[in-house]
């Protein structure tokens, strides 16, 4: 789910509009630098002489991660960037991420409401990577301090929430604001140039396919007795669908926008089953499997699992009317003529 890509957004910079190949080549320093505003490409900027702005809501790895890479993405473009706010549920997180990045101490901010304070710093950019239960709210307190923002993946974890997302994407084309959702595939040249190429027809009309996110069980974490229950899910959030929507959702949601993507619209119905087999809390399911119909006689079926010791498998298979294509690898078609790949 990627409310306001990069590609439609007329304020984001995109792929082709870098020239420099090392950039393009860093999926995720491009996902993470798609939120910049149009005046990046400024004289100013260009010339290294202002600061781009970050606020870090969520302090975990994957905050952490993903404040790494927009470091790395403006030190490869030439400009300077700076951690200004961050945020976490817990101190100790707060502490690591600011003596990492020089946030000032008066600038780390701990506890459920922490991002309130980020909104009102004086970041350009502020980066969303608490628990996904927490996107909606947090993406709107982002646009009504008029922040362009990069959120993880996923957006929301139910209708409702889904549904405030795109109503706040509206609202932040209507403010000239950028979104960019960390759906990974959409930013990576592989699969962008694959897309490219399905959408101009390579293999015809795609019939159906397989897609696949099949891994070991994620963490868990021990319920301490300083804990409280809220600790305890924040803390084990991968594991209770009320903050993360399953793994099908936080997961395999990368799979899932993929075929979306490569044939070009949603599903129009789904039907499938999932279990909860060897999970050691929470109450997630940990293995899914789904059946999508996209209509005009194309189905997908869709396989999730996170489980250990067993038969492991993230990718994709596409069939289409003149051809196949496998994941971001290779297309091949049935006449072997030769596949050229758009060069974005």
């Amino acid at each position: 789910m990627d409310p306001k890509s990069s590609a439609k957004h007329p304020n984001s910079i995109t792929g082709s509009e870098i020239t420099r190949r090392t950039f393009l080549q860093s999926s995720a320093a491009v996902a993470a630098l798609s939120a910049v505003p149009a005046w990046l490409g400024s004289s100013v900027y260009a010339q290294g002489d202002a600061v781009l702005k970050f606020g870090l809501v969520g302090c975990g790895g994957r905050g952490r991660g993903a404040l790494a890479n927009a470091m790395e993405a403006v030190k490869r473009l030439g400009i300077q960037g700076r951690c200004v706010a961050a945020c976490d549920y817990f101190a100790d997180r707060v502490k690591q991420t600011g003596e990492e990045h020089g946030v000032p101490a008066e600038q780390r901010f701990v506890g459920p409401t922490g991002y309130k304070q980020v909104m009102q710093s004086d970041a350009d950019i502020v980066i969303l990577a608490t628990p996904p239960n927490f996107r909606p709210v947090h993406l709107d307190a982002a646009i009504e301090a008029d922040k362009h923002v990069f959120m993880e993946k996923p957006v929301a974890v139910d209708p409702p929430g889904c549904r405030r997302v795109m109503e706040l994407g509206d609202l932040a084309t209507e403010k000239n604001l950028n979104i960019v959702a960390g759906t990974q595939r959409r930013h990576q040249l592989k699969y962008r140039r694959h897309a490219q190429a399905l959408a101009e027809g390579a293999i015809g009309t795609v019939l159906g396919g397989q897609i696949y996110w099949c891994q070991n069980r994620l963490w868990y974490k021990q319920k301490q007795d300083s804990d409280t229950n809220a600790d305890y899910l924040v803390r084990n959030w991968v594991s209770f669908l009320q903050m993360s929507g399953d793994h099908i959702v936080e997961q395999h949601v990368h799979q899932i926008d993929l075929a979306n993507w490569f044939i070009g619209r949603p599903p129009v119905s789904a039907v499938g089953f999932g279990s909860r087999q060897r999970r050691v809390t929470g109450n997630q399911y940990d293995n899914f499997s789904v059946e999508f119909d996209y209509g005009e006689g194309c189905s997908i079926h869709s396989m999730c699992r996170q489980i250990d010791g067993c038969w492991n498998r993230v990718d994709s298979q596409f069939t289409g009317t003149e051809g196949r294509v496998w994941d971001d690898r290779r297309i091949v078609r049935y006449d072997k003529a030769e596949i050229k790949l758009p060069d974005l």
